[in-house]
């Protein structure tokens, strides 16, 4: 019998069963003792976080952005600071509930309780809103607060956020952190997509409109991409025509499969988000309302996951598209072709909601003769389209729409 055998029989002997080796977290000295369900929570959020994620998912669509930031900075604030070690527990447990489709569980609002007081503490720093860790578990409250439908929550939140800043000198004081200003902005045109109780935490004026570098100006043109220029109102084309310029950019760099700077990056979908919000209300020609409305879908299906299709910044957007569409298809039929298909499209990827026999019937009527996917996918890019977010869900929506096709036609159905 062996050393170790005879050990293990000596065990058994005693009735005493060896401890389980230490887990990996052992290795790290945290603010707070991690029990061992606070240790898989902790687990799932560098694994997948569905909250995180839905804000900033380009790395899991292969879409490489390049922040210019130490890879570890989160760690270290989870490390050494317990107001985030408390707010990451609570953001997976959350996650958690969001993927079971379930309220906020005990368990999340154990966390929830656990992490207010310690906000709330730090936040009667005088040199609080300098942190930019403040912002970041601000943050993550308000992503939670919409994603559960907490909209009052969520607009003291945006209130929150919007002092911050306001005391840091405006959004231009954290220029410095280009990961941290991106997640904030897609956090705010993505909340003020769901809610009208969501106050926009800064307006356009913060951003220029960018200067994209002449190789894709001249994709722009060598691709033949449409020009809305005198068919809807001169806002509306110049943020078109920015997030054009943005889609090539993104194709380009994803197929390259080479880095995207995340500066950059941030001020062409910093402009576009904050020009889209500012535009509202403010359009009376119906295409132009159309087109923005379809251009904030085409930009809310980016906060979504790969291989689930739920959107969850759509629904209300949705609605308002298929009914804008309808107006605007009625009062303008002779659509550019590249722009009727893009619409209906861009409604279908946007929520499963549709009208089927209203758009099955505009469809028929379009693509007389009948399109095949590589055929309109041609029509879609000559529009915008970022193959790395739509392909899977654009082929998917196509598929759905050629199967539903029946034998009736547009004259048989009124809006």
């Amino acid at each position: 019998m062996s050393a170790g055998e005879r050990r293990r029989q000596a065990s058994d002997e005693q009735g005493t069963v060896p401890p389980p080796p230490p887990s990996d977290w052992a290795l790290f000295q945290f603010p707070e003792v991690l029990d061992m369900p606070s240790q898989e929570l902790m687990h799932q959020y560098f694994i997948r976080n569905p909250i995180r994620d839905l804000l900033f998912p380009f790395k899991l669509f292969d879409i490489l952005v390049d922040f210019g930031q130490e890879p570890f900075w989160c760690f270290q604030w989870l490390v050494s600071e317990q107001l985030c070690f408390c707010a990451i527990l609570l953001l997976t447990s959350a996650s958690n509930d969001l993927i079971l489709r379930r309220p906020l569980s005990n368990t999340t609002c154990r966390h929830l309780r656990r992490t207010l007081p310690i906000l709330n503490k730090r936040l009667s720093d005088t040199d609080a809103h300098r942190h930019d860790m403040i912002l970041y578990v601000v943050g993550i409250l308000a992503s939670i607060a919409i994603l559960f439908g907490d909209y009052n929550a969520a607009k003291m939140h945006a209130a929150g956020l919007s002092e911050i800043i306001r005391l840091r000198g405006g959004f231009g004081a954290v220029n410095y952190n280009p990961l941290i200003q991106l997640s904030i902005d897609r956090l705010n045109f993505s909340s003020f997509l769901v809610t009208k109780l969501w106050t926009p935490i800064y307006n356009s004026s913060i951003w220029k409109e960018p200067v994209f570098p002449a190789e894709v100006t001249n994709l722009y043109h060598l691709q033949g991409m449409f020009c809305v220029d005198g068919l809807v109102d001169s806002n509306v084309a110049t943020v078109f025509h920015n997030l054009q310029y943005t889609t090539i950019l993104f194709n380009k760099h994803y197929h390259n499969q080479t880095p995207i700077d995340g500066m950059f990056i941030r001020e062409c979908l910093g402009f576009v988000h904050s020009s889209l919000i500012e535009l509202e209300g403010r359009l009376e020609n119906q295409l132009s309302e159309c087109l923005r409305l379809g251009t904030m879908a085409f930009l809310a299906t980016t906060f979504r996951l790969p291989d689930l299709y739920e959107q969850h910044y759509c629904k209300t957007l949705a609605n308002k598209l298929q009914l804008s569409y309808a107006t605007t298809k009625a009062s303008t039929p002779d659509l550019h072709r590249a722009i009727d298909i893009w619409l209906i499209l861009v409604c279908l990827i946007s929520t499963d909601n549709v009208d089927e026999r209203y758009t099955c019937a505009i469809w028929k009527a379009i693509a007389t003769g009948g399109l095949s996917w590589n055929e309109t996918r041609r029509y879609l890019k000559e529009v915008m389209w970022i193959d790395a977010f739509h392909d899977d869900i654009g082929r998917r929506a196509f598929a759905a729409l050629k199967s539903r096709i029946g034998p009736f036609t547009v004259s048989e159905y009124r809006v």
